[in-house]
């Protein structure tokens, strides 16, 4: 491809464009799986963070209620 599109027939033209679509397909799909797995993994922390900060209130003694009026 380093001499250019011009010397290729409309053949090949049709069989460079359908790589190029499945590649762009490809490279998509990976990347909303990565996003997916990425979601997917900070909802888990997510939830551990919040059990984390549930038993540090206990442990402080603190109900949601009575922290909001501390603020």
């Amino acid at each position: 491809m380093s001499q250019g599109l011009g010397p290729c027939s409309m053949d090949e033209l049709q069989d460079i464009d359908s790589q190029l679509e499945e590649s762009l397909k490809n490279i998509r799909a990976r990347k909303t799986q990565l996003f997916k797995d990425e979601i997917e993994h900070l909802k888990a922390r997510e939830g551990l963070l919040l059990q984390q900060n549930a038993s540090l209130r206990e442990k402080a003694h603190l109900s949601p209620e009575a922290r909001l009026k501390t603020c």
